[in-house]
Protein backbone atom coordinates (compact mmCIF):
# COMPACT_ATOMS: atom_id res chain seq x y z
CA UNK A 1 0.00 0.00 0.00
CA UNK A 2 1.15 3.21 -1.05
CA UNK A 3 -0.12 7.17 -0.01
CA UNK A 4 -0.82 9.53 -2.68
CA UNK A 5 -1.68 13.18 -2.08
CA UNK A 6 -2.94 16.11 -4.25
CA UNK A 7 -4.18 16.43 -7.90
CA UNK A 8 -1.09 15.17 -9.07
CA UNK A 9 -1.51 12.18 -7.27
CA UNK A 10 2.44 12.26 -5.99
CA UNK A 11 3.43 9.14 -3.92
CA UNK A 12 4.23 10.11 0.00
CA UNK A 13 6.05 8.06 2.56
CA UNK A 14 3.92 7.51 5.75
CA UNK A 15 7.01 7.14 7.49
CA UNK A 16 8.46 10.56 6.43
CA UNK A 17 6.45 12.65 5.47
CA UNK A 18 3.77 12.47 8.01
CA UNK A 19 3.55 14.64 10.94
CA UNK A 20 4.54 12.90 14.45
CA UNK A 21 2.68 15.48 16.83
CA UNK A 22 -0.90 16.08 15.27
CA UNK A 23 -2.54 18.39 18.12
CA UNK A 24 -1.89 21.89 19.33
CA UNK A 25 1.69 23.16 19.61
CA UNK A 26 1.31 22.87 23.30
CA UNK A 27 -0.05 19.37 23.32
CA UNK A 28 2.27 16.74 22.60
CA UNK A 29 0.11 14.17 24.07
CA UNK A 30 -1.52 13.77 20.49
CA UNK A 31 0.34 12.30 17.93
CA UNK A 32 -0.42 10.56 14.65
CA UNK A 33 -0.79 7.05 14.14
CA UNK A 34 -0.82 5.11 10.97
CA UNK A 35 -2.34 1.67 11.08
CA UNK A 36 -0.74 -1.42 9.71
CA UNK A 37 -2.84 -4.43 11.05
CA UNK A 38 -6.25 -3.74 12.04
CA UNK A 39 -7.29 -5.36 15.35
CA UNK A 40 -9.39 -8.79 14.42
CA UNK A 41 -7.07 -9.67 11.72
CA UNK A 42 -4.07 -12.38 10.81
CA UNK A 43 -1.65 -11.61 8.57
CA UNK A 44 1.44 -9.18 9.66
CA UNK A 45 1.72 -5.92 7.77
CA UNK A 46 4.32 -3.34 8.05
CA UNK A 47 6.10 -0.70 6.96
CA UNK A 48 9.42 -1.10 4.57
CA UNK A 49 11.94 0.99 5.64
CA UNK A 50 14.19 -0.41 2.55
CA UNK A 51 11.52 0.38 -0.16
CA UNK A 52 10.63 3.67 -1.88
CA UNK A 53 8.17 5.47 -0.18
CA UNK A 54 7.88 2.87 2.30
CA UNK A 55 4.87 0.84 1.41
CA UNK A 56 2.69 -1.12 3.91
CA UNK A 57 3.20 -4.85 2.80
CA UNK A 58 2.72 -8.41 4.64
CA UNK A 59 5.89 -9.62 5.65
CA UNK A 60 7.01 -13.09 5.06
CA UNK A 61 8.89 -15.73 6.70
CA UNK A 62 12.63 -15.31 5.18
CA UNK A 63 13.78 -18.13 6.45
CA UNK A 64 11.36 -21.15 5.45
CA UNK A 65 11.34 -22.88 2.07
CA UNK A 66 9.24 -20.59 -0.79
CA UNK A 67 9.14 -17.52 1.85
CA UNK A 68 5.66 -17.77 2.75
CA UNK A 69 3.26 -14.90 4.15
CA UNK A 70 3.28 -14.14 7.99
CA UNK A 71 0.14 -14.45 9.74
CA UNK A 72 0.17 -14.76 13.57
CA UNK A 73 -0.79 -18.28 15.08
CA UNK A 74 -1.50 -17.40 18.16
CA UNK A 75 -4.90 -15.47 17.24
CA UNK A 76 -6.42 -12.72 15.84
CA UNK A 77 -5.03 -9.10 16.80
CA UNK A 78 -6.44 -7.64 19.71
CA UNK A 79 -6.23 -4.48 18.95
CA UNK A 80 -4.77 -1.99 16.07
CA UNK A 81 -1.34 -1.89 15.47
CA UNK A 82 0.72 0.34 13.83
CA UNK A 83 3.43 2.95 13.73
CA UNK A 84 4.38 6.67 14.41
CA UNK A 85 5.63 8.76 11.99
CA UNK A 86 9.22 10.17 11.99
CA UNK A 87 10.20 8.28 14.94
CA UNK A 88 13.06 5.13 15.08
CA UNK A 89 14.68 3.05 17.68
CA UNK A 90 18.29 3.29 16.96
CA UNK A 91 19.90 -0.58 16.69
CA UNK A 92 23.01 1.09 18.56
CA UNK A 93 22.23 2.90 21.08
CA UNK A 94 21.57 0.83 24.52
CA UNK A 95 18.47 2.22 26.40
CA UNK A 96 19.02 2.81 30.09
CA UNK A 97 15.81 0.99 30.77
CA UNK A 98 15.85 -2.01 28.93
CA UNK A 99 19.47 -2.66 28.72
CA UNK A 100 19.24 -3.46 25.21
CA UNK A 101 19.68 -1.94 21.21
CA UNK A 102 16.99 -0.92 19.45
CA UNK A 103 14.87 -3.12 17.15
CA UNK A 104 15.76 -0.35 14.23
CA UNK A 105 11.73 0.10 13.47
CA UNK A 106 9.54 2.89 13.91
CA UNK A 107 8.02 3.17 16.88
CA UNK A 108 5.08 0.74 17.61
CA UNK A 109 1.73 1.99 18.55
CA UNK A 110 -1.19 -0.38 20.09
CA UNK A 111 -4.33 1.44 19.33
CA UNK A 112 -7.45 0.53 21.53
CA UNK A 113 -11.06 1.08 20.35
CA UNK A 114 -12.97 -0.09 17.02
CA UNK A 115 -11.02 -1.58 14.12
CA UNK A 116 -9.43 1.05 11.54
CA UNK A 117 -8.38 -0.04 8.23
CA UNK A 118 -4.94 -0.91 6.74
CA UNK A 119 -2.99 2.56 6.05
CA UNK A 120 -5.56 4.34 8.17
CA UNK A 121 -3.69 7.25 9.50
CA UNK A 122 -4.80 10.23 12.35
CA UNK A 123 -4.74 11.80 15.80
CA UNK A 124 -4.59 9.85 18.85
CA UNK A 125 -4.01 10.33 22.41
CA UNK A 126 -1.07 8.74 24.67
CA UNK A 127 -1.89 6.84 27.35
CA UNK A 128 0.55 4.95 28.43
CA UNK A 129 3.82 2.74 27.13
CA UNK A 130 5.09 -1.09 27.41
CA UNK A 131 8.38 -2.08 27.39
CA UNK A 132 8.67 -4.76 25.61
CA UNK A 133 12.24 -6.74 25.07
CA UNK A 134 11.78 -8.38 21.72
CA UNK A 135 14.43 -11.31 20.89
CA UNK A 136 17.11 -8.75 22.86
CA UNK A 137 16.08 -5.53 21.03
CA UNK A 138 14.39 -2.70 22.68
CA UNK A 139 10.61 -2.63 20.80
CA UNK A 140 8.40 -0.38 22.47
CA UNK A 141 4.56 -0.14 22.54
CA UNK A 142 2.94 3.52 23.02
CA UNK A 143 -0.35 2.58 24.27
CA UNK A 144 -3.55 5.01 22.16
CA UNK A 145 -6.86 6.20 21.73
CA UNK A 146 -8.05 7.66 19.17
CA UNK A 147 -9.18 11.56 19.97
CA UNK A 148 -12.22 11.02 18.63
CA UNK A 149 -13.41 8.69 21.08
CA UNK A 150 -16.59 9.39 22.72
CA UNK A 151 -17.22 9.39 26.48
CA UNK A 152 -18.24 6.30 26.34
CA UNK A 153 -15.59 4.88 24.38
CA UNK A 154 -12.86 6.24 25.35
CA UNK A 155 -10.39 5.87 28.91
CA UNK A 156 -8.49 9.61 28.52
CA UNK A 157 -5.75 8.25 30.51
CA UNK A 158 -4.38 4.93 31.80
CA UNK A 159 -5.35 4.36 34.90
CA UNK A 160 -9.16 4.19 33.73
CA UNK A 161 -8.02 1.60 31.43
CA UNK A 162 -9.52 -1.52 32.56
CA UNK A 163 -7.10 -4.40 33.95
CA UNK A 164 -8.39 -6.71 31.96
CA UNK A 165 -7.93 -5.21 28.44
CA UNK A 166 -3.88 -3.91 29.96
CA UNK A 167 -3.82 -7.81 30.69
CA UNK A 168 -4.53 -8.41 27.35
CA UNK A 169 -1.98 -6.41 25.26
CA UNK A 170 0.85 -7.59 28.06
CA UNK A 171 -0.43 -11.02 27.24
CA UNK A 172 -0.22 -10.75 23.76
CA UNK A 173 3.00 -9.35 23.33
CA UNK A 174 4.77 -11.97 25.94
CA UNK A 175 3.44 -14.93 23.81
CA UNK A 176 2.98 -14.61 20.44
CA UNK A 177 5.74 -15.77 19.42
CA UNK A 178 5.45 -19.44 21.29
CA UNK A 179 3.72 -21.22 18.47
CA UNK A 180 6.23 -20.46 15.86
CA UNK A 181 8.51 -22.15 18.86
CA UNK A 182 10.26 -19.16 20.29
CA UNK A 183 10.68 -18.28 23.83
CA UNK A 184 8.08 -15.83 25.38
CA UNK A 185 9.19 -11.92 25.46
CA UNK A 186 10.49 -10.13 28.04
CA UNK A 187 9.90 -6.63 29.39
CA UNK A 188 10.91 -3.44 31.22
CA UNK A 189 9.79 -1.92 34.14
CA UNK A 190 8.71 -5.83 35.59
CA UNK A 191 5.98 -6.04 33.02
CA UNK A 192 3.96 -3.22 33.82
CA UNK A 193 2.47 -0.38 31.45
CA UNK A 194 4.02 2.82 32.40
CA UNK A 195 1.85 6.54 32.18
CA UNK A 196 1.71 8.36 29.17
CA UNK A 197 4.20 10.96 31.17
CA UNK A 198 7.08 7.98 30.56
CA UNK A 199 5.70 7.46 27.12
CA UNK A 200 6.24 10.83 25.65
CA UNK A 201 9.40 10.32 27.07
CA UNK A 202 10.08 7.83 24.95
CA UNK A 203 8.16 8.94 21.76
CA UNK A 204 10.91 11.94 22.10
CA UNK A 205 13.77 10.22 22.52
CA UNK A 206 13.10 7.90 19.66
CA UNK A 207 11.81 11.39 17.40
CA UNK A 208 15.30 12.24 18.38
CA UNK A 209 16.89 9.45 16.87
CA UNK A 210 14.82 9.45 13.78
CA UNK A 211 16.21 13.17 13.02
CA UNK A 212 19.64 12.28 13.66
CA UNK A 213 19.21 8.95 10.69
CA UNK A 214 17.54 11.44 8.25
CA UNK A 215 20.19 14.27 8.78
CA UNK A 216 22.97 11.78 7.89
CA UNK A 217 24.31 11.70 11.94
CA UNK A 218 24.51 7.74 12.09
CA UNK A 219 24.76 5.01 9.84
CA UNK A 220 21.95 4.38 7.79
CA UNK A 221 21.40 0.62 7.17
CA UNK A 222 19.67 0.88 4.24
CA UNK A 223 16.55 2.57 4.33
CA UNK A 224 14.72 4.46 1.69
CA UNK A 225 14.78 8.31 3.39
CA UNK A 226 13.48 10.47 0.63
Amino acid sequence: MFYKVGATDAIVSAWHDLPLYAGASDDQLVLTCVTEIPKGTRAKLELSKEEPHNPIKQDIFKSKEGQPLRYFSYGDMPFNYGFLPRTWEDPVHIDPNTKCIGDGDPVDVVHIGTPHRVGTYGPVRILGVLGLIDEGETDWKIIVESVSATAGEGYGMLSKVPQELQATIIDWFENYKVPDGKKRNEFAFNKVIKDAETALSIVSQCASQYNALVEGKCVNPGYWLR
